[in-house]
C-alpha cells in the first residue's frame, strides 16, 4: 500500500535539517471600534476572497509571517518547467486542499516552488467539489543545483534554510483526461476508500517522479512539462498513486474532482443524496 503523497522537506519524511524558528512577530494592536448611532444601518458582511484564479493570504493574528504569497514566477529563458499539482477534496467536513509544485531546470541550476492552498468555505450542499474560492496558505522557494538527465539529482535549500536532495526520473504514465471526475467503488483495502474514473479513457504522458533522496521507496510526487494532478478523494489514496492522475487543463483551471450526484447511494450521507 502506497503511503499518502508528500512534499519535499520535513513533509517527504527526508533527513533534511531543521531550521531554528524564526522568532514570532509582534502582535498586531487591537483596535476598539466606537459603537455606531443607535439608528444606524447593520453593515454589510465582507463576503471575503471568491476568485479561485487571485487568492487572498490567509495570516492569522500573531502567527509567524509566510515566506511566500503564492505568486511567485518563474521566467528564466532557456529554461525546462515542469508543473504538478495535488488536489485533496470529498465531502467530508473541513476545506478541500491544493498542493502547486512549479520545478524549473536551467543548465545545473534547480528552482521548486511549493505553493500550498485551501478553499475558503466548503459547500457540502453543491453538487461540485471542489467548490468555492481558494486562499493562500503558505509558499516556499527552494534553490540548488541539479545533475543528470533521465534520473536527475536535485540538491535544493529553502529560502528559510532547509536542505533536501531529491531524486527525479523520467516515465511514461497513464493520466485521465483533465475534466475526469473520481467515482466512488469498493474498496479492497481496510480504512481506505477506491475510486474510479469517469470518462475512464486515459492517455500517455511523460513525467518527472520525484521521491527524496533518503526515502527512494517512498510515494513520488509527479511533475510533467504539459501539467499533471493526483487528485484525491476522501482518503482513496491508498493504492498506486498513478492511477490518480489527471491532465491539468491547458487554461490551468481545476476542474471538479467529483460530482456527489454520480456517486452511489451508499458512499453518500442520506441528506446529500440527490437524483440520478
Amino acid at each position: 500500500m502506497f503511503a499518502r503523497m508528500t512534499i519535499i522537506g520535513a513533509l517527504l519524511g527526508g533527513s533534511a535539517c531543521q531550521p531554528t524558528p524564526a522568532p514570532a512577530p509582534p502582535r498586531a494592536a487591537l483596535v476598539i471600534a466606537s459603537a455606531p448611532p443607535p439608528n444606524a444601518a447593520p453593515a454589510t458582511p465582507d463576503p471575503g476572497p471568491t476568485l479561485a484564479t487571485d487568492p487572498e493570504p490567509v495570516v492569522e493574528v500573531g502567527a509567524p509571517a509566510r515566506r511566500g504569497t503564492c505568486d511567485e514566477a518563474l521566467d528564466t529563458v532557456g529554461a525546462q518547467r515542469w508543473t504538478g499539482r495535488a488536489v485533496t477534496t470529498g465531502i467530508m467536513p473541513g476545506p478541500s486542499h491544493l498542493t502547486t509544485r512549479i520545478l524549473q531546470r536551467n543548465q545545473d541550476v534547480a528552482t521548486l516552488v511549493v505553493q500550498e492552498h485551501h478553499t475558503t468555505t466548503k459547500d457540502r450542499g453543491q453538487d461540485d467539489q471542489p467548490h468555492g474560492g481558494w486562499a493562500c496558505v503558505s509558499s516556499t522557494t527552494y534553490q540548488g543545483t541539479v545533475s543528470g538527465g533521465k534520473r536527475m539529482t536535485l540538491r535544493l535549500t529553502s529560502d528559510g534554510g532547509e536542505a533536501s536532495e531529491l531524486v527525479c526520473t523520467k516515465r511514461s504514465v497513464r493520466v485521465a483526461g483533465a475534466q475526469a471526475r473520481r467515482i466512488r467503488v469498493p474498496s479492497t483495502e481496510e480504512g481506505c476508500n477506491a475510486s474510479r474514473w469517469q470518462p475512464a479513457k486515459r492517455r500517455t504522458l511523460e513525467v518527472l517522479a520525484c521521491v527524496s533522496a533518503s526515502d527512494p521507496e517512498g510515494t513520488p510526487f509527479f511533475v510533467a512539462a504539459a501539467g499533471v494532478e493526483h487528485v484525491t478523494y476522501d482518503n482513496d489514496d491508498c493504492g498506486d498513486p498513478t492511477t490518480a492522475l489527471r491532465a491539468v487543463a491547458k487554461d490551468g483551471a481545476i476542474a471538479p474532482a467529483m460530482r456527489i450526484s454520480e456517486q452511489p447511494d451508499e458512499y453518500i450521507p442520506a441528506d446529500l443524496r440527490r437524483p440520478k
